[in-house]
C-alpha cells in the first residue's frame, strides 16, 4: 500500500481545511485571501 501526502495543494486544497481548524480554535475569521505566505516546514 502507498500513501501519499499533498502538502503544495497540487491534488487538494488543504489550506481551506486548515483555515477553518484554526479559525474554530482561534475564534478568528480568516478566510483564504488573508494568508499571502505560507511555509509548511518550521
Amino acid at each position: 500500500m502507498k500513501i501519499a501526502i499533498d502538502v503544495v495543494g497540487v491534488l487538494l486544497d488543504n489550506l481551506t481545511t486548515f483555515i477553518e481548524i484554526y479559525n474554530d480554535n482561534f475564534k478568528t475569521n480568516y478566510v483564504k485571501k488573508d494568508i499571502r505566505y505560507w511555509e509548511f516546514f518550521i
